[in-house]
């Protein structure tokens, strides 16, 4: 198989060969590709859990081209998903970040028992941050959340 890509393809030829659904983030075959493909669901989904796509004897990220598809701009850094589901590329649910923002909407902390009591940890720029011991699964997970909220602003999951 071909190496997924990182330049992009021609956006006219994208845009006409290739439909995007932005609510659902699927992508379908126009009239303008092969007979054959006309309205099938372009791509599949790689074992880890990313989409891809063939397109013009090449390989690409769906969430890449769904990106170009509706900006018009290939992605300078990473397309992160907002709600961390690789296959939801919805619109809404992408937007370009960095490496280290992307990072911070990763499930990077822990509750676990210890005991009759709960702790709670989470990592920040390479280090373990413990943040104690609570009675009780919900005060740890309260804590774990604030700081991940103080820590990792970019961190979608957790702004609630």
């Amino acid at each position: 198989m071909p190496k997924i890509r990182n330049a992009p393809p021609n956006l006219e030829s994208l845009r006409a060969k290739l439909s995007y659904n932005q609510e659902t983030g699927i992508f379908t075959w126009t009239d303008k590709a092969t007979p054959a493909r006309k309205g099938k669901v372009a791509g599949q989904v790689m074992l880890s859990g990313y989409y891809r796509l063939g397109f013009e004897k090449l390989e690409y990220y769906q969430h890449h081209l769904a990106w170009y598809y509706v900006t018009g701009l290939w992605p300078q850094e990473q397309i992160d998903h907002i709600d961390r589901n690789r296959g939801n590329n919805a619109f809404d649910n992408l937007r370009e970040a960095s490496g280290k923002q992307n990072n911070q909407n990763s499930k990077v902390g822990k509750v676990y028992r210890r005991y009759d009591k709960w702790s709670a940890q989470l990592s920040h720029e390479g280090q373990l941050v413990y943040l104690g011991v609570f009675s009780c699964f919900g005060q740890a997970l309260k804590a774990r959340n604030a700081k991940k909220r103080e820590l990792h602003p970019f961190a979608e999951a957790y702004r609630k």
